[in-house]
Parts: structure tokens; sequence; C-alpha cells
């Protein structure tokens, strides 16, 4: 007799099938109840156990391993932080079911996956929507307060049916990777007194190069766990309080010929910012053997905006950064374009609206062996184009401070901060920070346009008379401190836009203080 219960219930344990269902309260919690009590009953009468949980920190892939499908029940699917979405993708290409009952957004945001799993259910138009993806299973339903306890029975019902109805999961399928845990990082602190550092470059034997502002050029030895100065720049850092050490950046090819790049302000007569290409013999930055690459004509007369970060991206092209090299502080928090005379470094229009002028831009140039450098094809204008500088890939920026470049594909992103204006007027919009994407050359709009191309006014500073708003499908220059093209590209609009308050369009940045 103990023999045929023993079989009996291991026949049992080999068939039924365990769900995973994550709720917390929130909106109406009788209804969420509700639904969680029909949803237990209607597993209980398929034989399908249900563990509940309100605890985030089970959406792990350990945990996963266990159920046949995980509900997500009145609780937003992309609520997950980043190592939970991968492993939550991982469970799903290894053959699990994603149950998203009153769990689902129209909007997702930052999470690429979901995201292309959300369009095709909002493109279907129809709930319940149940589908094969990505190797597992998805089942999204909207369970409306005026169904009936019999209709509802019925959804979940099909949804369970079509979600535990595959075998067992197979994770070699899974194609995304694990994110570690972040206990298995480790601080390390290399340096702890630095004067106003600026960038860094590492090498492969673990040296780190990195430049202070005021002119100094260290480098850090594991070896001897410490940084020492080896080599000092004679830099402008008054006037324009931005300026002096800016940026540097290894040559790709630094392992066969030891060039180390180098964007700084140096000092005297001419204001300007060089990029200058030096060798690096063992830990001597040799300062004799500069070639200056370009320079970039600037002014010092008052701040701000130095920009200067430098970065190689594909087929050994060299980025460079600088910002519009203008002062916003006597605009009211809007745009800075005073045509006053003797007002040239209170208008931006000089500079990142300046088709030939290479402040407020990112450009991108080929350099040579002998230091000279080459155009790349796609850059914004071509070489001898009236009125324009060949070497700018991107314009209307206001200080890109740092910018990547994807290695593989040269998109190129970067932050930008807008200026101080907390409010909107009849001047243009309240101010916006930006992060933006740039798939090819363009102009980004500064200082026409911010946010997500939010036009200004075309403010006259000696009347007070404020004018019509910029046009960014056409905007125009008509500065007398303009030296470009008069008729501009087109306005690209930023990826995420956010200003000090709420953000309506990505509400998952919070308010505050803003930083690009």
């Amino acid at each position: 007799m103990s023999l045929l219960i023993l079989i009996g219930l291991a026949s049992f344990r080999a068939t039924e099938s365990k769900i995973l269902v994550f709720t917390r309260p929130g909106g109406s919690e009788a209804t969420r109840l509700a639904h969680l009590q029909l949803l237990q009953q209607v597993s209980a009468d398929r034989k399908i156990i249900i563990d509940t949980t309100s605890n985030g920190a089970r959406i792990t892939e350990d945990s996963l391993k266990q159920y046949k499908a995980i509900v997500f029940l009145h609780s937003a699917v992309d609520g997950l932080d980043t190592r939970q979405q991968a492993d939550l993708e991982r469970y799903i290409q290894a053959g699990g079911a994603l149950m998203a009952l009153n769990a689902a957004t129209d909007t997702v945001r930052n999470w690429p996956w979901y995201s292309t799993l959300n369009q095709s259910r909002l493109k279907a138009a129809k709930t319940p929507y149940q589908a094969k993806y990505d190797g597992g299973r998805v089942f999204f339903a909207q369970l409306d307060a005026n169904f009936s306890p019999k209709n509802i029975e019925k959804i979940l019902a099909k949804g369970l049916k079509f979600s535990t109805a595959e075998k067992d999961l197979d994770y070699r399928k899974a194609t995304t990777q694990r994110v570690p845990e972040s206990n298995r990082f480790v601080t390390e602190v290399l340096e702890t007194y630095m004067y106003e550092p600026m960038e860094m470059v590492i090498f492969k034997d673990g040296r780190v190069l990195y430049l202070e502002r005021r002119g100094n050029v260290k480098l850090y030895d594991p070896k001897k766990r410490k940084s020492r100065v080896i080599a000092n720049f004679d830099v402008s850092i008054t006037g324009n309080y931005e300026d002096g050490m800016l940026g540097v950046a290894l040559d790709p090819n630094y392992e066969q010929n030891h060039w180390i790049y180098i964007n700084y302000s140096p000092a005297g007569n001419v204001p300007k910012q060089n990029v200058s290409r030096f060798e690096m013999i063992g830990d001597s930055l040799i300062k004799s053997s500069e070639k200056i690459v370009l320079e970039i004509p600037t002014q010092r007369e008052t701040c701000c905006h130095s920009g200067g970060h430098l970065e190689f991206g594909p087929n050994g092209n060299l980025y460079i950064s600088s910002g519009d090299n203008t002062s916003s502080k006597e605009s009211d928090g809007f745009t800075p374009i005073d045509e006053r005379p003797g007002r040239m470094p209170f208008d931006a229009q000089k500079s990142s609206g300046n088709t030939n002028s290479l402040t407020g831009k990112i450009m991108r140039i080929h350099p040579e062996p002998d230091g000279s450098y080459t155009i790349p094809k796609g850059n914004l204008f071509a070489p001898g184009t009236p009125n324009t500088r060949p070497e700018i890939y991107l314009m209307g920026t206001r200080n890109a401070f740092r910018f990547t470049v994807d290695k593989k594909n040269g998109y190129v992103y970067w932050g930008d901060v807008g200026p101080d204006g907390g409010k909107g007027s009849e001047r243009g919009p309240q101010s916006y920070d930006e992060w933006n994407q740039a798939r090819k050359a363009g102009n980004f709009g500064w200082p026409y346009f911010v946010g997500n191309n939010f036009a200004y006014a075309d403010f006259d500073f000696a009347t007070n008379k404020v004018g019509a708003k910029f046009d960014p499908n056409k905007p125009e220059n008509h500065s007398p401190n303009n030296t470009g093209l008069n008729t501009l590209p087109p306005a690209q609009k930023p990826m995420i836009w956010y200003p000090y308050g709420d953000s309506k369009e990505f509400p998952i940045l919070g308010k505050g203080s803003r930083s690009a």
C-alpha cells in the first residue's frame, strides 16, 4: 500500500506545473486581490502550484528555473532593474512563459527587448494577446473591473493553458548575457589627491595618464602605486576659466607608434585650442615632439564652454568636441544671441550656429602620419563648400564636454546641458538638458532650439523686442558675428530631453537637478 502511494505521488510530481506570481499593492487593492484569488482558484483546478511574491529579488535565473511561467499581476513588467531584465529575457529564450495581467504599459523606456515585444502587442490591437516570442511564450490581458468573474476565469484559463504547455526549460538556447551581481566588483582607490582632473587614458600595462586642467600631465604607476608629474603645459585658465588641459587620447596604433593626442588651451595672446600629437617614450611625454594637428580659434574675454574631449572612432578617425565659447549669464536663462556691438562673447550664433567656426561643434578628422589630417567622407560640409569648415561633423552643440563613439557603427552619443531658465515665456521654452545620438552628420539646433526642437524667439537685446520663433526646418543665422552660411541645415531632435521638473515624455528620470 505504501509503495502504491509513493508511486502515485511521484507520478503527480512529474506532471505538476509551478508558476511564480509577482504582484504588489497599488491602485485598486480590492480588484487586485480579487484577481489574485481567481488566479489561485483557476490554477488549483488545473493542478498548477502558485508561488506568490512581491519581492523583486525572486526574479533571478536560479529562481525562475523552477517555474513554467511568471505572472505579473497588477505590477508593471518594465519595473525590473537591469539584472532582472536580463534574467527574464534568458528565461523566455530558454522556453519559459510570461503572463502580464493588468501589468503592461503603452510606453517602455530603457529596455529594447521588452519594447520590441510591447510594440508587437500594441500593433496586434487585441486582448488577450498571446504569441510565441524569442523562444518562449507571452500572454497579455487587461482584466476590466466590469468583467464578470466567469469571464475573467475564462481568460485566466486560456492564459495558463498557453503558458504552461511547453516542455522543460533549455538554457542552452538563451542568448542574452547575464548581468554580474554588484558584489562581484571591487573598488580600488588609485589616487586621492588630484587638482581639477579632466581626462585620462589607460595603457595596456595598467599605467594611467591623466590631465589636470591647470597644466599638469600625471602618470600613475601600478607597480609603485603612486602618481607623478611627467609634463607641465603653460595653459590659459583666465578669461574663459573653463580653458586649460582639456582632452587626451591614445592613437589607435599606439603600441607601434607611441603617439598620444592632447587638446589644450596654450597661454599667449592668441586665443585658441590646440589639438596636438606627442610622442610617448617609456614614462616620458616628449613635449619637443609636438605636432599641432588642428587649431581651434576661440575667445577668452569671458567664460564659458570649452568642450575639449578627444576620441578615436572607426577607421582611425579622430572626433573632437568644442563648446559654444559663449556666456549665457546675461540672457535671463534663455538663448544667448546678443547681437549688440561689442557683445560677441555673448552671442552663440558666432559659434554653434556658425558653419564657418569650429566652436560649438563635434569635429571629425583623419590624422595622417606627417601630423596633418584629411577629411573623412560624410562630414557635414564637403571640402570647398564656401563659408564652411569641412572638419565639422556635428554643429549646433552647446558644450559636448564628453561624448562617446560606437566603435562598430560610428554613432556619436553626448549630453548637452541647457541654460538656466526654469520657466518658459514668449522668448522661448524653459531649459532642457539633452541626450543626443548622431547616426550621421547634422545640425543639433543650438542656439536656436533646445529639447525636442522647442524654438526660441529672435530676441533683440537692444530694444527688448521679441521677434518670430526660429524654424527648425530652416534655421536662419543673420547675426553680425556669423561668418558662415545664413541658411543652416535642419535641426535634428535629441534622443532624450528633460527639464528641472517632471518629464512627461521620460517620467523615469524623475525631477530635480539636471545633469547631462
